[in-house]
């Protein structure tokens, strides 16, 4: 089969489609040939090899969400079933498995970081890695939900961002961001944003700031994924009692606290990473009834990953995909 391989030393240049042996299913593996990659920057910073965990095996494919169709029988999936790929591996006997929180597995990984990714034509997964899709819900977002939309609602679950909430959220047009937006007007919450791009107003029942030091007004919960640039001064927007939730370190990962502050007026600084199996099937149960967009700006065939990787650092109004051919 096909796939994208990055080797050592690492670097795009160094990123390159070669033939693998293809891979073979089982009872408890199912076999599902790639339909469609979202790219994302933990896909950038893995072939930068610029991520926080570590990466294996080496050689690697890279891509952590994807979407595909079972090509085999298993043991509870038929061939041409749909499927989500839920990218954290986990096995369901450690201690935070036991409670539910799976995508913290003491022996578990990530898709495309710690077990090689979807950028690939086919891959045999657990069934545990698999969720059905409807087909009322388009590839285009269903490519778009292990990662873009489960990390934000994961992020508003973790401070149980309860309806009538003031969000607010940095980097409003990003990845995640848009998907922020829309998820935080589905569970009720009056939805901001602070971000340079206007048309990002259509997604919002609240406000448009379109830079740090034109955001007003005091906010319950506070996403912001940019890491160390404005981190600091996002706190001073948080009303009393309310968290700030962090899951990215785009600009660096160092900032600065008022303690005084955050105990006096009782705020929370919050890490969230990824989400569960169960968040991810309270999203897809949540789209039978709820519209959700996730605009596209470019789709690459994946002999152009290396193009399309370049294009995802200087996006500027939507997704890149990469599609995988039938």
């Amino acid at each position: 089969m096909k796939a994208a391989v990055v080797r050592e030393p690492f670097g795009l240049d160094n990123l390159k489609i070669e033939n693998l042996p293809f891979p073979t299913g089982s009872d408890e593996n199912a076999l599902v040939k790639i339909d469609l990659v979202g790219v994302n920057p933990v896909d950038l910073n893995v072939v930068l090899k610029k991520v926080l965990y570590g990466i294996a095996p080496i050689p690697h494919i890279p891509g952590a969400e994807a979407i595909g169709t079972v090509l085999e029988d298993s043991n509870s999936f038929r061939k041409g079933d749909k499927v989500v790929i839920f990218p954290r591996f986990f096995d369901g006997t450690c201690n935070m498995c036991s409670k539910g929180r799976e995508y913290l597995c003491e022996k578990g990984s990530l898709l495309g970081v710690g077990v090689n990714g979807a950028f690939c034509e086919a891959i045999s997964l657990p069934e545990t890695n698999l969720v059905r899709y409807p087909d009322s819900i388009s590839r285009e977002l269903a490519a778009t939900l292990s990662v873009g939309a489960l990390t934000p609602y994961h992020a508003l679950k973790r401070v149980n961002a309860a309806p009538g909430s003031r969000l607010l959220v940095y980097g409003g047009s990003g990845n995640t961001g848009l998907l922020a937006l829309q998820l935080g007007e589905m569970m009720g919450l009056e939805v901001s944003a602070v971000s340079s791009k206007p048309w990002v107003s259509r997604f919002l029942n609240g406000k448009l700031f379109a830079a740090e030091d034109e955001v007003t007004g005091m906010y319950d919960v506070i996403l912001n994924s940019l890491g160390s640039v404005h981190f600091k001064s996002s706190l001073s927007h948080l009303a009393p009692g309310g968290s700030v939730v962090t899951f990215g370190t785009l600009t660096g990962r160092s900032s600065e606290l008022d303690l005084g502050s955050l105990y006096t007026r009782e705020n929370s600084v919050v890490g969230a990473t990824g989400g569960s199996r169960s968040e991810l099937l309270e999203m897809l149960k949540m789209l039978e009834y709820r519209k959700m967009e996730a605009p596209v700006e470019a789709t690459y065939p994946l002999e152009r990953i290396r193009e399309a990787l370049e294009h995802f650092q200087k996006r500027s109004s939507g997704r890149i995909l990469v599609s995988v051919p039938q």
